[in-house]
């Protein structure tokens, strides 16, 4: 299915750098993976699941060896990001990751195709990619697996608050 890249290419060999992603005062951490090979590479923004949980890091590694980018990053008020932790932020944070793919010095130095920015999220992460995916014209492809569906859970107020109550309890 797979194959590994034939040769290896000292100048532009594959690599994994930290960086912080701003927002608002606030900055978002996380990891390029980027690709070897000159480039331009296209670029995946890789969605992980609820914060504490999955994060999908070796399907990063995976698609990094196929060719792309892949940029990972934690939602505000998670693993060491700043700001407050829910679902509107969440989204928003999505956003900002794709404003700052497209920014000049971001396409320079990971070598992006700015034409072919993608989503990949699971659970959290796959609904959130198909939301901003569906809203954001730099997206050219989004993939959901298995997204999470929170509305199925929030029948009445009752349902409403002890959802809002459990991400107080943890975040």
């Amino acid at each position: 299915f797979f194959k590994d890249p034939k040769g290896f290419d000292h100048k532009y060999a594959p690599a994994m750098s930290e960086l912080t992603i701003p927002y608002a005062g606030e900055r978002m951490t996380g990891l390029m993976y980027s690709a070897a090979g000159e480039g331009p590479h296209a670029t995946i923004i890789l969605l992980h699941a609820f914060p504490g949980f999955e994060k999908n890091l070796d399907m990063a590694q995976a698609l990094r060896r196929q060719g792309f980018n892949i940029l990972f990053f934690h939602y505000r008020g998670t693993w060491g990001s700043g700001g407050h932790f829910s679902w509107a932020n969440s989204l928003k944070d999505v956003h900002t990751a794709i404003d700052y793919l497209l920014k000049p010095k971001t396409i320079e130095k990971y070598r992006i195709d700015p034409n072919q920015i993608h989503l990949v999220g699971h659970s959290w992460g796959g609904m959130l990619s198909l939301k901003a995916g569906g809203t954001n014209q730099a997206i050219n492809c989004v993939a959901s697996i298995a997204p999470e569906d929170w509305t199925q859970w929030l029948d009445t107020e009752a349902d409403r608050q002890s959802v809002l109550d459990y991400l107080d309890g943890i975040y």
